[in-house]
């Protein structure tokens, strides 16, 4: 009897031993699975100075793309975590230190001192990022950069490079632009003798192109599409009115896209958690309209949407409708715009 026991005992010992060592190499071996990730991503990249600033360096357009799609697919801790390993700051650095700086303003209580610090931030942002000059209870950091998929690789002159070849952003002139640009796209409901946010709800139109928002009393949602490549990338912005003005802040988004180009090109969707996770890889073979309902996410969010598939002898074109709205936009007042990228 006491042989039977010494033997269970010896064996119990034995086994946890065993799972001991197990998730040690378990530990190991993911650590090693994470710095390989890492390592791979950063194959082809290096930095450089390039007038007075630290640059990205890909050696080749591949490494560009394959950068550049594996940080729109990643959470933005993860993006700052890349350019900060070669020493860059990037747009994404920026406009994002502004909104966490910006967002901490909305516990002061006194409207005088609120725009005086908020006027501060503006002085120090102001060579890397846009604000409202047409409205002042607007409380929120704008990129200047219209191909918002590239600010995780552009530094703060929204410059990278490719081999030898400087790659130089394309900004918005002023904010008067991007606002216009925005305000293309009004519906009927929207008087549009009328521009100030503050005292007017409304949804854009189909006439709005690559953009649709929707504008209550106190809450905003939009969506912004951009290409680079055979990629189309999103960006998600939503904002919120308080008794001292619009700030930033989180929401879920509901989303619907129709691509009408098929059989010239396939639309295929990049299935993640910040787009919703549909049952099945999403394709237009049919013009079948694409819901998404995100994550809860923060103003300014961009990712990957999918990536065009263009049957061979046609060239690249993506052409359809989208819609937003979200947990505080009704479905009954979302915004609609236009798909058209040549």
């Amino acid at each position: 009897m006491k042989n039977n026991q010494l033997i269970l005992l010896l064996l119990l010992i034995f086994g946890n031993v065993l799972l001991i060592s197990c998730d040690k190499n378990s530990v190991v071996s993911i650590i090693e699975t994470e710095k390989s990730q890492m390592d791979i991503l950063k194959e082809g990249v290096s930095v450089t100075t390039f007038n007075s600033a630290k640059i990205l360096k890909f050696d080749n357009e591949e490494s560009f793309q394959r950068v550049l799609e594996y940080l729109n697919k990643t959470e933005i801790e993860d993006r700052l975590k890349f350019s900060r390993s070669f020493g860059v700051k990037t747009q994404t650095d920026y406009l994002f230190e502004a909104m966490y700086k910006i967002a901490k303003l909305e516990e002061i209580q006194d409207l005088d001192l609120l725009k005086e610090k908020f006027n501060d931030l503006k002085i120090y942002f102001q060579d890397v990022l846009m604000f409202n000059t047409i409205e002042d209870d607007d409380f929120i950091p704008y990129s200047r950069i219209k191909n918002f998929e590239i600010e995780p690789i552009a530094n703060i002159n929204g410059e990278y490079l490719i081999g030898n070849d400087i790659k130089q952003a394309d900004f918005y002139s002023s904010f008067d632009e991007l606002y216009n640009g925005m305000l293309i796209g009004r519906s009927e409901k929207y008087e549009q003798s009328l521009s100030t946010r503050g005292e007017h709800e409304g949804q854009s139109d189909l006439s709005s192109i690559n953009v649709a928002w929707s504008r209550t009393g106190d809450r905003y949602a939009s969506v912004q599409l951009s290409r680079t490549g055979d990629r189309i990338y999103m960006r998600l912005n939503c904002q919120k009115k308080t008794w001292l003005g619009w700030f930033t802040y989180s929401t879920i988004f509901n989303l619907r896209f129709v691509f009408t180009n098929y059989p010239q090109s396939l639309f295929l969707f990049n299935e993640s958690a910040y787009n919703g996770n549909p049952v099945e890889v999403y394709t237009n073979p049919q013009g079948n309209p694409l819901r998404l309902t995100t994550r809860e996410l923060s103003n300014g969010f961009s990712t990957e949407l999918g990536k065009v598939e263009v049957t061979f002898p046609s060239v690249f074109r993506a052409d359809g409708t989208m819609e937003v709205w979200s947990r505080g936009i009704e479905e009954a007042n979302r915004g609609f715009g236009s798909i058209s990228f040549p």
